[in-house]
């Protein structure tokens, strides 16, 4: 809730040019926002026993939060009073947003199966060296996995995000029916889910609802292509 309302905050009157004291205070509540969701998150993270850092970490990342955001707004904010009139509109994002689309995010396909080929690699060599001590994997090995398979994933969705601003009127089209039609398939999947806990409380894990969408995702890619052929 205090996240929510620094930022209804920052957003009033943000397209006027700030004054000095403006940018320090925005600035200062940015980074307060940052200290907040970084909190929630580090919380949430330990509650569920999959990050319990100590005291002196928590308050340690909890102030290199609050810094890196403070001074991120506060250069952002002083290059946009001191930029020409013309040129106030190009914002970070814009820039950012540039810089990625000429990028363009080359090979997605083969940094996707390398990050998770190097992540299953790890897990593997993690079970069959803890495997005698009866740990079921090196926890560091599992923060490694699971950086590499969020990497791979990002950059994969990033990629193809990308690559469908530069195609043509026909081939976007094609793409959003198949998104259309995978998201029908994983709304009908998701309450058959619901429904199949509250009336036979049979629960289905995420795994098991995998294997099921992944085959919907090329059903519902093929059946575009095939409409559009």
């Amino acid at each position: 809730m205090l996240f929510i309302g620094m930022l209804a905050i920052l957003k009033i009157d943000s397209d006027e040019l700030p004054c000095e004291n403006n940018i320090i205070t925005e600035s200062v509540l940015i980074g307060l926002s940052f200290v907040n969701i970084t909190t929630v998150l580090l919380k949430g993270l330990s509650l569920n026993f999959i990050f319990l850092p100590s005291e002196m970490i928590f308050i340690g990342v909890l102030i290199t939060s609050f810094v890196f955001s403070f001074f991120l707004s506060y250069t952002e904010k002083k290059n946009f009073q001191s930029r020409p009139e013309e040129d106030i509109t190009i914002s970070i994002k814009t820039k950012l947003d540039n810089a990625f689309l000429k990028f363009g995010f080359p090979n997605p396909k083969l940094v996707f199966l390398v990050s998770y080929t190097l992540a299953l690699l790890i897990i593997i060599s993690s079970h069959s060296l803890y495997s005698t001590s009866g740990q079921h994997i090196n926890s560091t090995a599992g923060y490694i996995s699971l950086v590499l398979g969020l990497v791979g994933t990002g950059y994969l969705l990033l990629a193809r995000h990308y690559k469908m601003r530069k195609m043509d009127e026909l081939k976007r089209l094609i793409l959003l029916e198949q998104a259309n039609t995978s998201f029908a398939f994983i709304v009908f999947a998701f309450i058959t889910c619901i429904l199949l806990y509250f009336c036979f409380n049979i629960k289905i894990l995420v795994f098991d609802l995998a294997i099921v969408v992944g085959p919907m995702f090329a059903f519902s890619f093929l059946l575009a292509q095939t409409k559009y052929k």
